[in-house]
């Protein structure tokens, strides 16, 4: 089997996202895997109005840190696309009234 080469000029994927449509108050849920490692986990993303709640939730799970693993999930840290340039978008609880 012949490899097959890529062009320099040709950005490939670092990592690959894909929602698993569950949502909470102040988020969804994605899988997120790592391309050049093999990792796979779980991001939790949220809107601008939110970010506060996640920092919360953050220090909560620091605080956890010595429990993680066993009785809480283990939390690998928080990350501001923002700065990055990447926006990931989802539908979340978009609501229609009916009149």
């Amino acid at each position: 089997m012949n490899a097959v080469s890529v062009p320099e000029n040709v950005l490939l994927p670092t990592h690959l996202t894909r929602p698993l449509y569950v949502s909470g108050a102040r988020g969804v849920l994605f899988q997120v895997t790592m391309i050049a490692y093999g990792y796979t986990f779980v991001g939790k993303g949220t809107v601008q109005a939110f970010i506060r709640d996640l920092e919360h939730e953050a220090a909560v799970y620091e605080r956890l840190r010595s429990i993680q693993g066993a009785n809480v999930p283990v939390f690998l840290g928080a990350i501001d696309l923002r700065p990055m340039k990447k926006i990931y978008y989802y539908d979340h609880r978009v609501q229609e009234e009916l009149t």
